[in-house]
């Protein structure tokens, strides 16, 4: 209907505003600082509701999730936070922990990459750290998955069990080869 205004209710960004949302992040600092990580939780949530705009509350409390290894919960925030702040690294740095602690490696190293991408010279050593951990831990499994392909075409095709396979294989023609080979069948009867 043309004319008519819709009201959302989207909280206002005023100062009295911003310093309660800080009040409850704090709270939720100091609870983090003593490891009572659902108080933290409750207090991020709490800041989260009066201030949704600010990608910080949302990069804490992922990281307060991941305290109590709820990781799934910890990706949801740190995904909230990169929406919130495209700019803001810590929300790609809590993603990327979240990842690598689910074995999601390349996911991690994906957003450690853009972790110091963000931060360029600015980087600490412990971004540094974190993408050449999630980069080893990549070119390991690629290492292992090459291993596994040359591993799988080396062996001979008709391998069972208990190696008959092989065995067979190995005469040439597999077990119908080994049947009708007439020197093998006729040392068989001799036994």
């Amino acid at each position: 209907i043309q004319g008519e205004s819709i009201e959302v209710n989207i909280p206002v960004e005023d100062a009295e505003t911003k310093a309660k949302a800080e009040t409850l992040k704090l709270e939720g600092n100091k609870a983090m600082a003593s490891k009572d990580y659902e108080l933290a939780i409750k207090k991020y949530t709490d800041a989260i509701g009066t201030l949704p705009t600010n990608a910080v509350y949302y990069a804490n409390r992922a990281a307060a999730y991941s305290s109590l290894k709820d990781f799934d919960h910890a990706i949801e925030d740190a995904q909230s936070a990169i929406k919130t702040d495209p700019s803001y690294s810590k929300g790609y740095s809590r993603l990327g922990y979240a990842k690598f602690a689910l074995g999601h490696s390349e996911d991690a190293l994906e957003a450690y990459k853009k972790v110091l991408d963000i931060e360029g010279d600015k980087a600490s050593d412990v971004m540094k750290r974190d993408y050449e951990t999630a980069k080893k831990k990549v070119e390991q499994s690629l290492d292992l998955e090459k291993s596994a392909e040359t591993t799988s075409k080396s062996e001979p095709r008709g391998a069972g069990a208990g190696g008959f396979g092989d065995f067979a294989s190995m005469l040439g023609g597999g077990l119908g080869g080994l049947l009708n080979n007439p020197q093998l069948m006729q040392a068989a009867q001799q036994m």
